[in-house]
């Protein structure tokens, strides 16, 4: 049975929230875990590539779901991409800004609106969540 482009639309919603939520607990989550790694690491005897690992295991279950079995490893390989760019770059403007004013206030302004844009993407670009076929 077929619902009507309204009732999908209702049930759609609730999914993205949802998923703007798990982000944003994911994020202080991941930022907790990197707190208390150097303890984690002692207590546990985690060599720094078991440490990167865990570090590295919070989205593996949202791509793996979207991306369905066939095509979880290009989805995968579309998140590390943009993972390894933040990385390279982020640190690079941070630098260059706060050489540039002396102060963190547009690095952290910065940051604040990438997230925004985060979640403006989750309920507002996306419209149906479901595994795409490639």
């Amino acid at each position: 049975m077929k619902l009507p482009a309204a009732s999908r639309s209702l049930q759609t919603r609730p999914i993205v929230l949802l998923l703007a939520g798990a982000v944003f607990i994911n994020y202080f989550d991941r930022g907790n875990l990197a707190t208390a790694s150097p303890l984690l690491q002692k207590e546990l005897g985690l060599s720094n590539s078991e440490l990167g690992i865990l570090f590295s295991a919070f989205f593996w279950s949202f791509t793996q779901t979207l991306g369905g079995p066939r095509a979880a490893g290009q989805w995968m390989g579309i998140q590390n991409l943009c993972a390894n760019a933040a990385g390279v770059l982020a640190p690079l403007i941070t630098g260059f800004l706060i050489h540039r004013s002396n102060n963190f206030f547009w690095p952290f302004a910065i940051a604040a609106a990438v997230t925004l844009l985060g979640v403006l993407a989750y309920t507002v670009v996306i419209k149906r969540v479901a595994p795409v076929a490639f």
